[in-house]
């Protein structure tokens, strides 16, 4: 019984970061200068993705390359600078499966996920152990933008935070 009560407080829990995160996806506007990413299916912790919305043009090769790693504690690097009008294209890594697959029931479990809050419209998830997935966007706005984990991992989820940081050219 005790078990089963655990159980459903877990459930509660997840349930209102779940939708504390969906909110905050939902705050993102549309741009026009970005590339298919994958965005979350509605529901909790689904494998399956889809793509984002398509770029209005081309955005031809990208000027710089970053890699991001997804750790269950952080993002590596968690703080990115590029220049205003760039393209750039991000590698996300996923290099385990997070928590939540060892310290739950749930065995469905979508990894990690990324998200840049502000004006692009970046929204990762499916971010497991050998899991790579990439995104082309153009830094049309300068300024700080923060990105942070959007799928409850574990118990160090809130650590899966950093920042986007847009220089004007």
């Amino acid at each position: 019984m005790a078990r089963k009560i655990k159980y459903l407080c877990l459930t509660a829990i997840l349930l209102v970061i779940l939708v504390s995160c969906a909110s905050k996806a939902a705050e993102v506007g549309p741009v026009e200068e970005y590339v298919p990413g994958t965005k979350r299916w509605s529901g909790p912790y689904q494998r399956i993705s889809m793509p984002s919305t398509q770029p209005v043009k081309d955005l031809g090769s990208a000027d710089v390359t970053i890699t991001v790693e997804a750790f269950t504690s952080e993002f590596k690097p968690n703080l990115i600078r590029i220049k205003q009008n760039q393209v750039v294209k991000l590698i996300l890594k996923g290099t385990d499966d997070g928590d939540m697959p060892k310290i739950s029931a749930l065995r469905e479990f979508s990894g990690h996920g990324f998200m840049v809050m502000g004006p692009y419209d970046i929204w990762i998830t499916g971010l497991r152990s050998n899991v790579t997935r990439e995104i082309v966007f153009k830094a049309t706005e300068a300024g700080e933008f923060d990105f942070e984990c959007v799928v409850f991992c574990g118990v160090n989820h809130y650590k899966m935070r950093g920042k986007l940081i847009v220089e004007p050219s």
